[in-house]
């Protein structure tokens, strides 16, 4: 009985050795059928291993970071495909990249002006005294009257125009015609208006007390004359403003100047009229800048109210839409990065990579900044960087990293590649030692190594194991930069 428990025993144990066998080898097999991992992985080839944390650190060889001392990881052929960096599509929603084509835009840009509403200098006439007289009656007593056309403005008595008018009915009386038109002519050009000079004719009697009309509808802007007063002879009596048509004067600074042209329509506010809008024309823009305010005049002509509710003095705010640029390849103002020196855009291709890249700019204008040489139209760009832009200090070192890891990071190469280009020709500046023979980068000179009479510098305490390891290659590497070892 005993026999038969010691044998269902072993039999149980050896069942469960060879189920566990058979699912270990079945697990096995399961998991290297599955598609796309490590093994698939192997078969690719390897480009070079690049440490995960400092991207710009290379190796062609299986290597530890100098700097975190991480083991650098490979980059397997198709992965470094493209250059930049790769922020897979799930990231870049997460952190809010957006991106926007690159497109042919007209670009204009409202320049608005500080106005001041002045009279038409070409709508004012002036009432002025061609005979010698006295201003016996004055029937518009105040400036700012508003008078129309035709009406009476003042009587003057002057002895020169009772003798023309009597000159002029005996000629008419006499039948010598002319005599007549010779005499009513000079009526007129004493500034007798010619329906006066006809209710002279008609009533054929002279006026002791001769009348002076307004030339034209407008307001008294100037009265220079009291009633009593004497006369001369080219005196200026009144000056009248047709308010009909009116100015709006702004000025423009220099920087405008190139946007502005007549003939441009132009959108005039008025300061106290709030939501309404008059619309005129540029007629005039000055030649030159005014020495006091570096600023130029420009004039918009604009109808007034039926009520000339628009007064001169008053303030008012001029918009131009000026066209900045046509068919210009342009990209929103905030896909760019400003790094001071240099203006730095980031396009994303279709590959998933995202690549800094210098570009000139032109004009800006409604949101919008013209690309003059760097882009190409329907091209894609970045246009929320807020991955990159956390402070001043960190978007400078963002593109710089962004620039070493696009040109594969030429800055940092290993002893390896060093020793295997001594034999090509490469321009030598002499000079005392500036770099790491082992990084590449500039030197600590805190930090050097004294070995076979010479004193070696390095960017960093982890290049020693390496000069200790081969000087002479280390020394080799130098030379071949141009670069003189210090000696003891």
């Amino acid at each position: 009985m005993r026999m038969n428990r010691m044998t269902i025993s072993l039999a149980l144990l050896v069942a469960l050795a060879i189920a566990g066998a058979a699912g270990f080898f079945l697990g096995a097999r399961l998991k290297l059928a599955v598609p796309g991992q490590k093994m698939e992985a192997a078969a690719q080839k390897v480009l070079y291993y690049r440490c995960p944390m400092h991207p710009w650190i290379t190796n062609p060889n299986p290597s530890t970071c100098p700097i975190c001392a991480m083991d650098l990881t490979p980059v397997h052929e198709g992965q470094g495909e493209g250059s930049g960096i790769k922020i897979d599509p799930a990231t870049a929603q997460t952190i809010g990249v957006t991106t926007e084509e690159a497109l042919a835009r007209t670009l204009t840009r409202d320049v608005r002006l500080a106005a001041t509403v002045k009279a038409d200098e070409s709508r004012e006439f002036s009432v002025t005294a061609r005979a010698m007289g006295y201003a016996e009656r004055l029937h518009v007593s105040t400036m700012g009257a508003r008078v129309s056309k035709g009406q009476l403005l003042l009587e003057v008595y002057s002895p020169d125009l009772v003798s023309a008018q009597e000159e002029y009915l005996r000629a008419l009386s006499g039948g010598d015609g002319v005599l007549a038109a010779n005499s009513r002519q000079r009526l007129i050009g004493w500034g007798v208006a010619p329906e006066v000079v006809d209710s002279i004719e008609k009533t054929k009697s002279a006026l002791r007390l001769v009348p002076l009309l307004s030339p034209a509808s407008g307001v008294v802007a100037d009265k220079m004359i009291v009633q009593g007063q004497s006369i001369m002879p080219g005196m200026q009596l009144y000056r009248i403003s047709d308010l009909a048509r009116v100015w709006a004067v702004g000025e423009a600074y220099q920087s405008d100047l190139a946007l502005l042209r007549t003939g441009q329509t132009a959108q005039v506010a008025i300061d106290f009229m709030t939501g309404r809008t008059f619309t005129g024309a540029v007629s005039f823009v000055a030649p030159g800048l005014s020495t006091e305010s570096r600023t130029a005049s420009v004039r918009v002509e604009l109808a007034n109210t039926d009520d000339w509710a628009v007064r001169v003095g008053m303030t008012a705010t001029i918009s131009i839409a000026a066209t900045v640029a046509t068919r210009a390849i342009s990209i929103p103002e905030q896909a760019v990065i400003h790094s001071g020196l240099r203006d730095v855009i980031l396009v994303s291709p279709t590959n998933g990579y995202f690549e800094p890249r210098q570009v000139q700019l032109g004009a800006s204008a409604g949101g919008y900044t013209q690309v003059l040489e760097g882009l190409k139209e329907h091209e894609v760009v970045v246009t929320s960087s807020q991955f990159l832009i956390d402070s001043e200090s960190n978007l400078r070192a963002a593109v710089k990293r962004m620039a070493h890891a696009a040109q594969g990071d030429t800055l940092h190469q290993h002893v390896e590649a060093e020793v295997a280009s001594a034999g090509k020709s490469t321009p030598q500046v002499k000079g005392p030692q500036k770099t790491c023979p082992i990084m590449g980068g500039p030197i600590n000179k805190k930090l050097f190594i004294d070995i076979d009479g010479h004193r070696i510098y390095v960017c960093c305490a982890g290049c020693f194991a390496q000069i200790k390891a081969d000087p002479k290659a280390a020394i080799a590497v130098l030379a071949q930069r141009g670069e003189t070892v210090e000696r003891l």
